[in-house]
């Protein structure tokens, strides 16, 4: 049995063809992402500030974050990056210049201008999901930016929806926890594990049908 473990992860030979290895994203993936999301934000940010008088920051939440990104299982999957947009004001989500809504329509115009600056991307999905904008670029690829009202002060998060409404969300909160909740040994193991249970869910549902609770993906 322990010999039997091998084949799905191997502490002890990197270079080992294991099923973790198979879906867990190469350097170069990791790297031509981490450039994507870097030139998107360079861009996305200043412009956002401009246009709504607000001052905005991001912070990077998802499976990408949590180091649990898997690799496109399925024909026609695409790598996942979750790009939270952060428009900082005192006060309460309701005391900001412009409504969630609205703040979701700067972003999905920025995105747009964004495209015509660049030849890699696919396209601006529109309209937009319910809790964030979607932009894809070629090689399988694509980044959900949600947009948030952030406190400072408070250290307090709402997101924006397209029903233009707040909602309690807090991806910082939740990140916290995860990194909290283990030590370096086990948080490692935990992310290898969620992988291994995203493949299978990649695997076992299409894109059609809708996965129990227990494992359900964004």
């Amino acid at each position: 049995m322990a010999r039997a473990s091998t084949y799905f992860f191997d502490g002890n030979d990197k270079e080992k063809q294991t099923l973790h290895r198979r879906i867990r994203p190469s350097e170069a993936q990791f790297q031509e992402q981490q450039d994507r999301w870097n030139a998107l934000k360079d861009a996305l940010l200043p412009a956002l500030s401009e246009e709504t008088g607000h001052t905005t920051k991001s912070w990077l939440q998802g499976s990408y974050k949590f180091g649990t990104q898997i690799r496109p299982i399925q024909p026609g999957g695409e790598f996942d990056i979750d790009l939270g947009v952060y428009f900082c004001w005192a006060g309460s989500p309701e005391d900001g210049r412009h409504g969630p809504q609205a703040l979701k329509e700067f972003a999905q115009d920025g995105l747009l201008a964004f495209q015509r600056d660049n030849d890699d991307v696919l396209e601006v999905v529109d309209p937009p999901k319910a809790r964030c904008c979607r932009i894809r670029f070629e090689g399988d690829f694509h980044i959900d930016v949600p947009v948030y009202h952030l406190e400072e002060e408070a250290d307090a998060r709402s997101l924006a929806t397209e029903d233009n409404e707040w909602e309690n969300s807090d991806p910082k909160a939740f990140y916290l926890w995860f990194t909290a909740k283990f030590d370096d040994y086990r948080r490692d193991r935990v992310r290898r594990l969620i992988r291994y249970l995203k493949a299978w869910v990649a695997l076992t549902f299409d894109d059609s049908e809708e996965p129990p609770p227990s494992v359900r993906r964004k």
